[in-house]
């Protein structure tokens, strides 16, 4: 399939509608982004409810955090659901201890040959921003927010596993 075709989108409100993959590319980066925005800034005691989390994407927009179009992209009931997880109860527990971190920008050096298959050890500089980290048991929780929709959890931890492993190192 090339980029230029049309696939049918998989949203709730007009399954039989066609989108481009750029444009759906476009609005799944517009949605990540607006989810990581409001997990960055949300107090998460102030989480109790469906209606807390509707209320909060409202705020956001009224404030000009966020456009309207891109809140629209946010499903509540997921970020609700993660309200309710013991990793929020944990998070809110580091808040209230000061030992959350939201957005953190992180600088590794690796070497070329542990990224790409050579013998290049030349080192390469690798740039990111983890979404959260707590203290905890003398140790560091790295938290990586994703909206990807997928039925196995192994499929993310397989498309994310570099990323994450450079997470702990430049957390260490």
């Amino acid at each position: 399939i090339r980029q230029e075709e049309a696939l049918p989108e998989t949203n709730e409100d007009d399954s039989s509608s066609t989108v481009s993959l750029k444009e759906r590319m476009a609005a799944a980066s517009r949605k990540g982004t607006a989810v990581h925005k409001l997990m960055e800034l949300v107090d998460f005691d102030s989480i109790h409810s469906l209606s807390d989390v509707e209320d909060y994407i409202q705020s956001l927009t009224v404030q000009g955090i966020l456009d309207v179009e891109t809140a629209k992209s946010i499903r509540p009931w997921p970020v609700f659901n993660f309200f309710r997880s013991s990793l929020s109860k944990r998070m809110a527990a580091a808040a209230k201890s000061g030992k959350l971190y939201r957005e953190r920008q992180f600088m590794l050096g690796i070497e070329a040959k542990d990224i790409f298959e050579t013998d290049c050890s030349e080192t390469i500089l690798v740039q990111g921003v983890i979404d959260a980290c707590f203290e905890e048991d003398g140790g560091l929780v790295i938290i990586d927010y994703k909206t990807d929709y997928v039925k196995d959890e192994a499929v993310l931890i397989e498309r994310y596993k570099n990323q994450l492993e450079y997470y702990g190192r430049a957390a260490m």
